[in-house]
């Protein structure tokens, strides 16, 4: 169990010493009082610095000295490190917190479980004085489309360790300036949202007036060049002969809206002319791992680690023009932290089940109407989509052929994975009509999924908690 709620993380490199005391000090006199202040002197050269607050051992101080400098960014990554909260929050050594700072945000973060991270406005003090009005929320989106660079203090923020470190924290080639932006960077890149509280909580020291200099300028074009790249859109499918009628229907409605369309072909001697496309790559069963079925839909995921965003797709179903943007949203409205999809099933946790294709609590059913977005025990991996870097698939994961979803599904629950169905209308997806749905594998299944159910039962399901902003339970 952790001491403390916050971790206050403050580099110093020979900062005055009564800079120093005063900024200390407006941490010590917070209101809102579970906090460690962690200092690491990045090898200071000014003698005695840091001397009196080691010698009244405050309990609530811990320094740790650097025995050379080596930049601001390579400080906080290693202070990151010794850090033992969940939380944690920013103060630099030359400026002043109000004495709400930390319970303010520290509230925020607790209210709004969503959020990875949070910044207050600020009061600078010196030769410059006019306060920041920084918008409450801050999107991907918002930056690129209002090419706002400073919206975000870093002085004063707090956020979640385990996000910062998600996307290996501050870049060490970054030496003197910009760190900070590089980092908020590469949250909104990876789908998250930044927020800030209205209050004026930080008071924040100017003593000269700052010219962008051009290495700052190019931190700040390579970054929001990179937050502004699209990341490919992967489609990964399987199929065997009796579907080519159909196939054809189903590849038609994916390949405007993706990148990349993979497909396993399954007891096939020779590629169909039709597959025949630059977009389009193809697998003989034969000269891989033999017939996979349902499997092979994730043969380019753990043979090839693709990047990007990865969509497993049926060979039977017509998908709509808008699916691959408005999937990907969700994705990102869920902070890449989750699976989507818009089939699957909950389960009750107080018996066994008796069918897992007949007996559930819930189905999300991809044919009908979803009112809202509900968290799910299974997946239906025909219309399921993540971001590669929530996962990392192998064959092994996969026990038998042809039942791709249940053994996907137990793989999310080993890694501690959510599932997240969908809300859709009826008629969002159609069906091909062009092949016998009695032939089906689900049809198959359906008649005896005797193994299916045992599996399904020696899995520990969770029980469905809220998702972020989702209140709501099944």
């Amino acid at each position: 169990m952790q001491k403390y709620k916050v971790t206050v993380l403050m580099p110093v490199f020979n900062t005055p010493v009564d800079q120093i005391s005063l900024a200390v000090e407006s941490v010590l006199k917070q209101k809102f009082t579970n906090f460690e202040l962690l200092i690491v002197d990045d090898g200071s050269t000014e003698a005695g610095l840091l001397d009196y607050y080691e010698k009244i051992k405050n309990v609530r101080i811990r320094i740790v000295r650097k025995p050379e400098n080596s930049g601001i960014a390579k400080t906080l990554n290693y202070g990151l490190t010794l850090c033992y909260t969940d939380l944690v929050a920013r103060m630099d050594s030359d400026d002043i917190a109000r004495d709400t700072w930390l319970g303010t945000m520290v509230e925020f973060m607790d209210t709004h479980p969503e959020a990875a991270i949070c910044g207050c406005q600020i009061q600078p003090f010196g030769i410059y004085n006019t306060p920041t009005n920084h918008p409450q929320v801050v999107s991907k989106d918002l930056v690129l489309r209002k090419n706002i660079e400073w919206f975000l203090n870093h002085p004063g923020v707090i956020y979640k360790k385990d996000v910062v470190l998600s996307v290996r924290g501050y870049d060490e080639d970054i030496i003197y300036r910009g760190e900070d932006f590089a980092c908020w960077m590469k949250l909104l890149k990876s789908g998250y949202t930044i927020y800030n509280v209205p209050q004026i909580l930080m008071d924040y020291r100017v003593t000269h007036f700052y010219n962008k200099p051009k290495e700052d300028l190019q931190i700040r074009d390579k970054y929001k060049s990179l937050l502004a790249e699209k990341e490919p859109v992967i489609c990964c499918m399987a199929t065997f002969p009796g579907r080519a009628f159909a196939l054809q229907e189903v590849v038609a409605s994916l390949l405007p809206q993706c990148d990349e369309l993979h497909i396993y072909l399954n007891h096939y001697e020779t590629v169909p002319d039709f597959l025949n496309h630059k977009k389009i790559t193809t697998y003989l069963s034969k000269d891989h791992y033999g017939d996979l079925g349902a499997v092979g839909k994730f043969f380019p995921v753990f043979e090839f680690s693709q990047t990007g965003y990865i969509f497993t797709v049926d060979d039977d179903i017509v998908y709509p023009k808008t699916y691959i943007q408005d999937t990907i949203a969700a994705i990102d409205r869920y902070q890449r932290q989750c699976v989507v999809t818009y089939h699957g099933r909950i389960f009750h946790l107080d018996r066994k089940i008796e069918s897992y294709y007949k007996d559930y609590k819930y189905c999300v059913n991809y044919k009908g109407t979803q009112p809202r977005d509900v968290e799910l025990h299974t997946a239906g991996t025909g219309v399921m989509a993540f971001h590669s870097s929530l996962l990392s698939l192998s064959l092994e994961d996969f026990k038998k052929t042809n039942m791709a979803d249940l053994f996907f599904s137990a793989c999310c629950l080993r890694k501690n994975i959510r599932i997240m169905g969908l809300k859709h209308n009826t008629g969002y997806f159609t069906d091909s009509s062009r092949f016998d749905k009695n032939n089906s594998i689900s049809y198959l299944f359906h008649m005896n999924d005797e193994y299916q159910t045992k599996f399904a039962n020696s899995l520990n399901f969770k029980h469905i908690k809220p998702f972020n902003n989702d209140k709501t339970t099944v």
